[in-house]
């Protein structure tokens, strides 16, 4: 059906874990899913937005959806995250961001991002309209909306990037199901958040430190080195001083 090949893993894995508790009961002889043969998995990755084109999106966006394009560019939050935010999550006298992310929220462990410059200006403006002291989310238009669905968040994005005239890239997938592949959406925010560390020096401890990740590993999948930075690398060889 088109499903890429992380996805069917992650299906069996599921049903997989369903037959292990039948096995264990004593229900079943033996788990199914352990017989079933997986696709090869060919991962695509997200690229990240350019400084112009986050500009030319914070330009167009407007409202709530303006709020979350900041929060995803300046703190890598994802949609989710972005959309959830409330107000008493925010110090804006220490000028910090305090939440428990979504997606590691089963490990109960508390995120907490110095908020940078033109983020902690901008929400200090919002926070003193009537709007902003209503509201109990920093985007209270879209807190309650789905994120995925074809009426859902990430759908409204893709059409806020064709109003701003910024491609998505579509590509066909490589793993061989004629299936779409968007290189940029929502989720190019954050690659664009933790590729700016990178290219600015900031320490992959860091990098990961700041957004979330407990696996190295995929600090360096949002790291999209620039040419600028991999130049200045290359122009450092055989620039090393004699001991």
């Amino acid at each position: 059906k088109g499903r890429s090949g992380r996805t069917i893993e992650l299906n069996v894995k599921i049903l997989g874990a369903v037959f292990n508790a039948a096995v264990r009961a004593g229900l079943i002889a033996s788990n199914p899913a352990h017989t079933a043969q997986l696709p090869e998995i060919v991962s695509e990755e997200r690229s990240p937005f350019t400084p112009g084109e986050v500009q030319t999106l914070l330009r167009t966006a407007e409202g709530d959806w303006k709020t979350s394009v900041m929060l995803a560019a300046f703190a890598g939050l994802r949609l989710g995250d972005a959309i959830h935010r409330k107000w008493d999550e925010v110090d804006l006298v220490a000028g910090v961001l305090k939440f428990m992310p979504e997606k590691t929220s089963r490990k109960g462990k508390v995120l907490e991002i110095p908020l940078h410059k033109t983020l902690w200006r901008y929400l200090e403006a919002l926070a003193g309209t009537a709007k902003a002291q209503g509201s109990q989310f920093l985007c209270q238009t879209l807190a309650t909306r789905p994120v995925s669905g074809r009426s859902g968040l990430s759908a409204e994005f893709a059409a806020l990037m064709d109003k701003a005239h910024v491609g998505s890239d579509t590509i066909t997938a490589r793993d061989g199901r004629s299936r779409q592949f968007k290189k940029k959406s929502f989720h190019s925010l954050r690659h664009f958040n933790v590729s700016s560390l990178a290219n600015s020096g900031v320490a992959e401890d860091v990098r990961a430190a700041l957004v979330g990740h407990a696996d190295p590993k995929e600090t360096k999948r949002y790291s999209h080195l620039n040419m600028a930075t991999l130049r200045k690398a290359v122009n450092r060889v055989g620039t090393a001083r004699k001991s």
